[in-house]
């Protein structure tokens, strides 16, 4: 084989790799993912009185570390956001019949750290 063609075919090879490996971690779904990974997710950007955060498919919200608000022109869009992803969890209080609770992330919930929006 000539060098040319080699050059075309590894070429070639990396971009198809490359669009594999994008395509495996983008999601709209939050039912795989792995603590600790790199994940790239696709949602509807709102904001909670526990922060800002994306909606998935599925309805779950992923709140983006320390991210108090959407800009607005940001918010209520659809988003693509990258980072690393934290599962956490706070138990959640007992109430009394009519007892107001403040606003707090409970249960177990996923997070976004070192997040990037694309």
């Amino acid at each position: 084989m000539n060098k040319s063609l080699i050059l075309r075919i590894h070429t070639i090879l990396s971009v198809l790799l490359l669009a594999l490996l994008s395509y495996a971690c983008t999601t709209t779904s939050a039912s795989h993912l792995k603590e600790g990974s790199r994940v790239t997710v696709i949602g509807k950007a709102v904001n909670t009185k526990s922060g800002a955060a994306v909606i998935l498919k599925e309805g779950a919200p992923l709140y983006i570390s320390k991210l108090h608000a959407w800009p607005k022109k940001t918010y209520g869009t659809r988003v693509r956001v990258s980072g690393v992803l934290k599962k956490e969890g706070n138990p959640c209080p007992k109430r009394k019949p009519g007892e107001v609770v403040l606003a707090m992330r409970c249960g177990t919930f996923y997070s976004l750290l070192n997040w990037k929006l694309h």
